[in-house]
């Protein structure tokens, strides 16, 4: 599938440095076909610019709804995050879909999910996946990492999933803020500590799936640098070595991508 355009029919922000963006499907298109996991590849061309933009995005709507939904955070000096919070309704967006982790139902007794910020779109995707489905009875822990309470995307839709699915599916909210009076938060980070209250006791006779998306240095910590400038996934390393997790236990997503990595995307995808 090459690039097609979205045209913008809503957005709105949803905290202090975070916009939700809804987008209409091409054509007669009904529903989007997108996997259960997958990215959108975003790009634009800046005035001025030779080369385009690119940036992925994973969407936070399902695959049989009716419109493309993006959650994107703004970061300083981000040009593809700054471009999609000036984006106005009516304006179209150039995307072309990334499959990402193959989910599906039942494949495992266990999945926890290890997000940082922005990192929470493929795992909020995966857990509609699970949770949508009354057949799934594959059982969930979220680890959910920001750097203060305020941070939290998509809490009142998380929190709402834990509750009216409380045999399944868990929460852990962790923040840096170590100031913060909420007991019901972890306070610093993703620790060893926190990711073993989430793993079975026993990790050799346990079906269980860990996923992790978040900025590098995070990704770096929990589970082991992405290979190949991102484009493999590596050894396992970090804290999840460190508790015996294998290859084949873990799944590395990026919510950041590195420069390499980025400067290869915007090479390919100027000659597409």
């Amino acid at each position: 599938m090459g690039f097609v355009s979205l045209t913008l029919e809503e957005a709105r922000m949803v905290n202090h440095d975070t916009r939700e963006l809804r987008f209409k499907l091409p054509g007669n298109q009904a529903t989007s076909g997108l996997s259960s996991v997958s990215s959108l590849l975003t790009r634009h061309t800046a005035t001025g610019s030779w080369f385009p933009t690119l940036r992925p995005y994973t969407p936070i709507s399902t695959p049989d709804d009716t419109y493309i939904t993006l959650l994107v955070k703004q970061y300083p000096n981000g040009r593809a995050s700054t471009h999609l919070h000036n984006l106005a309704p009516g304006q179209t967006l150039s995307v072309k879909s990334i499959p990402e982790f193959a989910y599906k139902p039942n494949q495992h007794r266990h999945l926890v999910l290890v997000a940082g910020g922005a990192g929470i779109t493929p795992m909020f995707q995966t857990l509609r996946s699970v949770l949508d489905n009354p057949k799934d009875k594959t059982r969930v822990s979220l680890i959910y990492a920001n750097k203060t309470e305020s941070d939290i995307l998509l809490r009142k839709e998380l929190d709402a999933m834990a509750s009216q699915h409380s045999d399944q599916f868990t929460t852990t909210y962790v923040v840096n803020d170590t100031k913060s009076n909420n007991k019901d938060l972890e306070k610093g980070y993703v620790t060893k500590e926190v990711l073993s209250k989430a793993l079975p006791a026993n990790l050799e006779n346990e079906d269980v799936k860990v996923l992790v998306c978040g900025p590098p240095a995070m990704l770096n910590a929990i589970a082991g640098a992405k290979g190949g400038l991102g484009w493999t996934q590596g050894k396992v390393g970090g804290i999840l070595k460190d508790l015996g997790l294998t290859e084949k236990q873990v799944h590395k997503f990026y919510e950041a991508l590195s420069r390499k990595m980025m400067s290869r995307i915007t090479f390919v995808a100027s000659t597409v």
